[in-house]
């Protein structure tokens, strides 16, 4: 949340060679960084970042928040862009505020971040162009200082929390006894209060400056035109910013021992918080030494995860953390979140397997299955425009190495059997050589441990004692019997390079060639009707069914054990089942796909429920259900239960009695019933893949599949509310006011719309309702609205606006909403308007389809939108929508006898 995050290493990979990053140094002009990039998966984008070394540290008392409110003025209006200019070049560049584009201020620095879609010399001009403007030539009008006030204000109203509550007492603790206590980037009410265009203006001129800034522009692009661009638009300027100074957090300020509570604390949690002398990466050579105590602390996580259900519910997940808190200081957190208070279980397992790995170490089955896995993962990946300017900024941050892909995967092939399990246990213990900082939230209804009981419980862990793990099995694991062959009865060759099958057992598959992710395939298994077809008592079992059949397991493996096998292979098989349709995906190595394959036949057709892993989910649901009685946000969650989805079992909480009712033979029924077998499934498989070993698979382990097929034929149809009303509702413990809005316009009643259609007017009202209600009037912070309906399953189409404002003037930016609704069906958007937001959804699609995930994705799921398959592939490049059909498609939403729910949570 404060200190920007470290290279994630599991990230990006490329077969091809990825052209070095270029750094440009000259005096006067920002230091720039170019990194082109272009492969099958990032093509035709390109990042382009303005990073300013000035954030919330570098303010003077009398300047608490200009960092962050320089930032705001950036989008009001430069020299060369003026007023809403600036907005209309972002559009220019198919980006639109908080969207495409973005900006952040934090303590140590301010970034301006330009994403494009589509990368051509006039749009990478105009975005290098909108950099330098803000650079240099940002305005600071006392007109528009004033109006942006109230935005800023709302912004504070939105993130400030109570100083009682738990975030901020841990906030709180975690900067203590250092200047970013004082420093928080949204400066205070006061200070924004009291800034004026020339207070703004002097900060400013004061750090914006080149010797203090730096260019990051990493993508499809042409080096030689990007350097002439930069040249053209930043010259030369020798006037320097002060030095930013140094600022760090201070880990011997923090509490030992912090235990909290408050009135909205409904569960538990306890983190271990370790400080460590360590100096941050700077070359390959120290990205492989952090691999050894990385490797540790993975196993440390699988080891936890293993031992989860031996809590029988009490402890619902642990986790770690890491974070550079300085050039020289690592942080790293251990952590458990639980459905109750039962700590004692939680310092026995986090601290228990901590303690292992000091004192018994790990096994050579463990650190090989771990090698394997970050081998796999970086080999089935690709560099991104968007991960290359990552590594760029934590280079200039941070003084971490430029690592592009095949660097990272040069070195972890030729270096990571350097690793032994003596030098991962060796590097893991002295980073836990001090004790650690303990923070414990207990729930509010629970009586406070105290440190005592802390200090008891650490001290009586006990270390298991070291067992070898057990040898990694081989392929023979999943090996299948099916009861018969299987046999493609047909196959089509299709349009966009679609194989089309046809199996005996009559399931349909989609293939598709695609090396967008080299050595890497993926799967989409989907069938239409999920919730939707059940009774109130199967809805209730299915909810809970796929967690207790993950934690079951497979074969003779748990689902841990099932976790780190798959983990160790970089394969994915994740089940689903949601209210419109339920199936499974996966992802993995071209040459693990067989095996997928098989794993998704056993999912299909052997998948047990294990009694101890339902105690397991059945005590943590039963937990929280007891926890949220008498909670302060329970009664708006009811409402919201009530008035939007009338209390259907299938989006609503669960009751104890429903939890109480069901047993593992339930389960085990709806499994056999619901999900077993070929029910109506369909598959699609993307990916580096040919399309014999795809073909080979399919006959192997999906053709075989045994015909099992429920009764889909009826469904209920999404719950809507039947008739217009308005609830309120106290006690969110926040500052601001939340307002919903939910306009209901029935399929029926509207001639066949497009949901390109959709999208455009969606577009249009949020543009136009940020314009209005957040730029021009300062009433909200945040106002955000999505018209959602696209599956086959609903019934109607539903507007939902959602904002967040100050609670003395929610009923007023109700109604103004209200009425900008209104006015868009009597002022149709214009066709150049139009034309602009359909080239930003074509290129935008464009970047999505792109990807093989995606293409199988759309493959699966084109039913659940009434679409062919094929022509989910592709975008409609037909003319869009006219401005009269946005305007009677607005004015059907707004019409007086729409139904309306209108829901206000208040502090």
């Amino acid at each position: 949340m404060l200190l920007l995050a470290v290279i994630t290493l599991a990230g990006c990979a490329l077969t091809a060679k990825t052209p070095e990053p270029v750094v440009n140094s000259e005096p006067g002009r920002p230091e720039l960084y170019i990194w082109p990039n272009s492969n099958s998966h990032s093509n035709n984008e390109a990042y382009i970042r303005l990073l300013v070394k000035a954030g919330s540290l570098q303010e003077e008392d009398s300047e608490l928040g200009y960092a962050h409110f320089v930032e705001h003025m950036a989008f009001n209006g430069t020299t060369a862009f003026p007023g809403e200019a600036v907005r209309d070049q972002l559009e220019y560049l198919g980006m639109s505020l908080g969207n495409h584009s973005n900006a952040y201020t934090t303590f140590d620095h301010t970034s301006y971040e330009l994403y494009l879609n589509s990368v051509d010399p006039e749009r990478l001009e105009a975005a290098i162009q909108l950099l330098a403007e803000w650079a240099y030539h940002i305005e600071f009008s006392e007109q528009e200082v004033q109006k942006e006030k109230a935005v800023i204000v709302e912004e504070w109203r939105l993130s400030e929390t109570e100083a009682d509550r738990v975030d901020a007492r841990m906030q709180d603790n975690y900067l203590s006894g250092s200047r970013l206590a004082e420093r928080m980037p949204i400066g205070t009410r006061q200070s924004v209060g009291a800034a004026t265009a020339d207070g703004l203006k002097t900060f400013y001129q004061r750090w914006y400056r080149a010797n203090n800034m730096a260019i990051v522009i990493a993508g499809d692009v042409d080096e030689d035109l990007v350097s002439g661009l930069v040249s053209q638009y930043f010259p030369e300027d020798t006037r320097r910013s002060p030095e930013p100074g140094t600022y760090l957090i201070n880990p011997a300020a923090m509490e030992d021992r912090l235990i909290l509570t408050d009135p909205y604390a409904a569960s538990g949690y306890i983190g271990f918080d370790y400080y460590a002398d360590y100096q941050a990466a700077q070359t390959p050579d120290d990205v492989l030494a952090m691999q050894h105590w990385n490797a540790a602390l993975d196993i440390w996580y699988d080891r936890v995860q293993a031992r989860l259900p031996e809590t029988e519910g009490a402890v619902v997940n642990a986790d770690y953390y890491w974070e550079t808190i300085s050039p020289d200081t690592l942080g790293i957190s251990l952590s458990a979140q639980l459905s109750s208070d039962d700590f004692e279980q939680a310092i026995r397992i986090i601290e228990g397997e901590r303690q292992r790995i000091i004192t018994s170490g790990i096994s050579q089955s463990e650190l090989d299955d771990w090698r394997n896995s970050v081998l796999e993962h970086e080999r089935s990946q690709q560099d991104a425009a968007g991960h290359l300017a990552g590594v760029i900024y934590d280079h200039i941050l941070n003084g971490w190495p430029l690592l592009g892909q095949p660097e990272r995967i040069t070195l972890y092939e030729d270096r990571l059997d350097e690793l032994t399990p003596q030098s991962v246990q060796a590097a893991f213990t002295a980073l836990f050589n001090t004790d650690p900082k303990v923070t414990l939230v207990h729930p509010y209804r629970s009586p406070a441990p105290t440190t005592d009981d802390i200090d008891t419980w650490l001290a009586n862990v006990d270390v298991l004692p070291h067992v070898q793990a057990k040898a990694a099995q081989g392929e023979t694991l999943w090996t299948i019997n099916p009861a018969t062959a299987g046999a493609i009865v047909n196959e089509e060759n299709l349009p966009e390079e679609v194989t089309r099958w046809t199996l005996d057992n009559g399931m349909t598959v989609y293939y598709r060639h695609s090396d967008q992710a080299p050595g890497k395939v993926y799967y989409e298994l989907h069938g239409l009707q999920g919730l939707n077809a059940l009774s109130p008592a199967e809805t209730a079992v299915a909810r809970l069914a796929l967690p207790a059949l993950g934690t079951s397991g497979l074969r003779d493996m748990n689902g841990a054990q099932l976790s780190e096998w798959l983990n160790a292979r970089a394969i994915t098989q994740v089940p689903t089942f949601s209210f419109f349709d339920r199936g499974m995906y996966g992802s993995g190595p071209s040459q693990q796909f067989p095996i997928m394959m098989r794993l998704l036949h056993v999912a299909l057709t052997e998948a047990q429920v294990d009694e101890a892993a339902w105690r397991h989910i059945r005590n943590q649901n039963r937990e929280h259900l007891e926890q949220w009685k008498g909670h302060p946000h329970e009664p708006w969650y009811s409402l919201v239960e009530e008035a939007l989805f009338n209390s259907d079992v299938a989006l609503r909480t669960l009751t104890t009695d429903e939890l109480e009712r069901i047993d593992t033979e339930d389960i085990q029924a709806f499994y056999d019933t619901y999900y077993a077998g070929t029910q109506n499934y369909r598959i699609s498989i993307v990916g580096d893949i040919s399309k014999e070993l795809a073909r080979a698979s399919v006959l192997e382990a999906v053709a075989t599949l045994p015909r099992q097929s429920a009764d889909w034929a009826t469904v209920r149809p999404y719950p809507s509310p039947q008739a217009s009303a308005s609830h309120t509702v106290t006690d969110s413990g926040e500052q601001t006011a939340t307002a919903i809005l939910r306009y209901s316009l029935p399929k029926s009643e509207t001639p066949e719309t497009s949901f390109k259609t959709l999208s455009l007017l969606e577009d249009w009202i949020n543009n136009a309702l940020f314009e209005d209600i957040r730029e021009n009037k300062g009433r909200v912070y945040s106002i955000n609205s999505v018209i959602d309906g696209a599956t086959v399953s609903q019934t109607e189409f539903t507007l939902i606006v959602e904002l967040a404002t100050d609670p003395e003037n929610v009923e007023a930016v109700v109604t103004e909403v209200k009425a900008r609704l209104q006015s868009l069906a009597e002022t149709p958007a214009t066709e150049s308007q139009i034309t602009q937001w359909h080239e930003t959804m074509e290129q935008d699609f464009q970047q999505y389809i792109n990807a093989a995930e995606q293409q199988a994705e759309a493959l699966a799921y084109a039913p659940l939108f009434g679409q062919d398959p094929i022509a989910a592939l592709t975008f409609d490049s037909e003319p869009p929508a006219a401005p009269n059909q946005l305007v009677e498609l607005a004015a059907q939403f707004t019409h007086p006898e729409t139904t309306l729910i209108e829901l206000i949570w208040m502090p």
